[in-house]
């Protein structure tokens, strides 16, 4: 068969996000190549036989959130979008998907928009803009040739996805577990593990784990990422008696070596936020894949495809005793813990898989390419 050129779209680093990673590996495995049209700071990716990099380096994109940074980018992917070599744009996000459009049009080039999360959820906007802002997000669903979803609760969440192509795509996690196939442990203590952003708007509710970890004996958290909690972690963490553990910023590998060396992973994010109660993040299938069981909040799409799958138990954040007794049933209870993990495992290596997700988005790609052809 014809080997592909995909155009994956994105203002990020392709060597640390792990969406990019993942896709764009992907893309190599299935025999095709690829241009990336990204945005780094400094120390640009580099451009091989398979995959060419177009790189925006743009001081501050830490920063993108401010709209300034937009217009920059967008003038940026427009003028690189009318000159790769390409057989489809794939674009991940709202903040990319107009120019991609536009040209796609122009050259006639098939589109896919790839919906991670709703960013514009997580800010205080009146409620005419955020309906404004979603007004046009569905515009540009009907004008994509395929809509990519990391979670079926999207449909829901926007009452409806206009395009007939609409697939569902899961933030898997590859299969890094190898050998290692049970929880080992080297020591007494039970170690819970989040690993992710640490921004206070995500409303993730450390605060509450932390208010009932320290009066837990035998208990541990670790704590690896970045953002605004920063701060809020390090003073809980020299109060903690040895309780809570900052690790700071890694990379993807090593969060997935934690992820196996611990008891149990740990998301507590607030349904408050849409992205929250309707997008399901990674850590679920990252525990599933490791076999570990996770502890999240109620009201969540996570919460959700937990209870399905029996791989981890569903606690109220807020309720403080809920918590407490939930952490201490699952460190007196390893064979609990023991047949939660090894009932995500099984949901992951049947239904969840990136093996399985691979292979959605390489139909896809062919789905798409082939008329072109």
């Amino acid at each position: 068969m014809k080997e592909l050129n995909i155009s994956l779209i994105k203002p990020s680093d392709p060597r640390t996000d792990p969406r990019l990673i993942k896709e764009l590996g992907s893309i190599i495995k299935g025999g095709h190549s690829a241009n990336v049209i990204c945005m780094c700071e400094k120390h640009e990716p580099e451009t091989s036989n398979r995959v060419n990099i177009h790189n925006l380096k743009l001081k501050g994109r830490q920063n993108f959130a401010s709209l300034f940074y937009w217009p920059i980018w967008w003038v940026y992917e427009f003028h690189s979008l009318l000159r790769v070599q390409t057989d489809i744009f794939h674009v991940l996000n709202y903040n990319s998907i107009l120019p991609a459009i536009i040209v796609g049009k122009m050259r006639k080039i098939p589109v896919i928009y790839e919906i991670m999360d709703t960013t514009y959820d997580e800010l205080k906007l009146p409620g005419a803009f955020r309906n404004a802002i979603i007004f046009f997000d569905k515009m540009f669903m009907k004008y994509s040739d395929a809509i990519i979803l990391v979670d079926e609760c999207q449909i829901k969440q926007f009452r409806g996805i206009p395009n007939d192509d609409v697939n569902v795509i899961y933030d898997s996690a590859h299969d890094f577990r190898g050998s290692k196939t049970t929880n080992a442990k080297t020591e007494a203590t039970f170690v819970m593990l989040y690993v992710g952003v640490l921004y206070k708007i995500r409303q993730l509710n450390l605060d509450k784990l932390y208010s009932v970890i320290k009066d837990i004996d035998g208990v541990k958290l670790i704590i690896a990422g970045y953002g605004d909690l920063v701060d809020d972690i390090k003073q809980w963490e020299e109060t903690s008696d040895g309780k809570i553990e900052y690790i700071g910023r890694i990379d993807y590998s090593e969060a997935l070596k934690l992820s196996l060396d611990a008891d149990c992973l740990v998301v507590l994010r607030s349904s408050n936020l849409n992205t929250n109660k309707y997008i399901c993040g990674s850590k679920l299938w990252e525990s599933m894949m490791c076999g570990r069981p996770i502890l999240v909040n109620r009201g969540t799409s996570t919460a959700n495809k937990v209870l399905k799958e029996d791989c981890g138990l569903v606690v109220d954040a807020h309720d403080l005793s809920e918590l407490k007794e939930k952490i201490i049933l699952m460190r007196d209870n390893p064979d609990l813990c023991r047949h939660l993990g090894q009932n995500g495992r099984g949901a992951y290596e049947e239904r969840y898989s990136w093996d399985i997700m691979e292979k959605r988005l390489l139909d896809m790609y062919w789905r798409l390419a082939l008329p072109v052809h």
